[in-house]
């Protein structure tokens, strides 16, 4: 393991200063109503900034094997993403699932991840604006849906708050493994000069005829 050097990093630091965002936008955003029931994670997802699983926990000890044990939902930020990203753009992803969090709790999701008229007015009440492309202009409702941060919006506001009072903690990132392309095994061509036979070997060998008897060149 190599180290940097940065006696600031702390693996835990950023998980609690979500934890305690999660917190602050419940309050500004949510009038408290997704305290419990949710589980915080930090989970890597191939393309996703963040997601949204409900029922994805259940509460252990004697009534695990009961249907009646308690169920909890996830939102799961991706650290492969934090790197590169302002911690505003960060927040507001945190913010676009809390907005599934609260549709699910009391609204009526589409299946299968689809974002719906009502998820896009549940961000706009937040001050984040439904759009396929991020940007202005794009799809509001689909499969891939982003947003874009609303300009003195509710989110807009609360996040200055936020951060003016809690500096940024996120100061790390995943590392995203970059694939080493494979290296092509070089090979030549020989052939016999009296009866034509081709074989192909790697470089610098000696390779016989087996009719001729001749080196093949």
């Amino acid at each position: 393991m190599t180290s940097t050097g940065r006696s600031n990093f702390n693996p835990i630091a950023a998980q609690q200063y979500l934890a305690k965002a999660f917190a602050f936008f419940n309050a500004e955003l949510f009038d408290g109503k997704l305290n419990g029931g949710v589980v915080l994670t930090l989970q890597r997802k191939r393309g996703a900034l963040g997601h949204w699983r409900p029922q994805a926990f259940r509460q252990r000890g004697d009534n695990d094997a009961e249907n009646n044990a308690a169920m909890f939902n996830e939102i799961a930020m991706g650290p492969d993403h934090f790197l590169g990203r302002d911690v505003i753009d960060i927040l507001s992803t945190l913010v676009h699932e809390m907005c599934h969090e609260f549709q699910g709790r009391f609204g009526k999701p589409s299946t299968g991840n689809y974002h719906n008229r009502q998820f896009s007015k549940i961000m706009a009440e937040c001050g984040l604006i439904t759009s396929n492309t991020g940007k202005p202009g794009g799809k509001k409702t689909g499969r891939r849906i982003s947003h874009y941060i609303e300009d003195g919006g509710a989110f807009d506001i609360a996040v200055k708050k936020f951060i003016a009072a809690n500096p940024d903690a996120i100061n790390w990132g995943a590392m995203t493994r970059i694939a080493r392309p494979r290296r092509r095994r070089q090979r030549r061509k020989y052939t016999c000069p009296q009866c034509g036979l081709n074989a192909w070997a790697k470089p610098d060998v000696i390779l016989l005829c087996g009719e001729c008897g001749k080196e093949l060149e």
